[in-house]
């Protein structure tokens, strides 16, 4: 007796889902860039808050 794991597959379903997926998911470059600059940007301004911070409360 032999019992089938795998359920049939047709030729054009699964490119279709891929190429869809790939295009909802994927940030463009553009977006990537805007995306560094800004998280590069809030953690050069939160390592002045933090020295500033620090000096206030320990008196440093």
């Amino acid at each position: 007796m032999i019992i089938h794991l795998q359920t049939p597959i047709t030729e054009d379903a699964p490119v279709k889902t891929a190429s869809k997926a790939e295009k909802s998911t994927s940030i463009s470059y553009k977006d990537k860039v805007i995306q560094d600059r800004l998280v590069m940007l809030f953690l050069f301004v939160a390592t002045f808050v933090a020295a500033i911070l620090y000096s206030e409360f320990f008196g440093v």
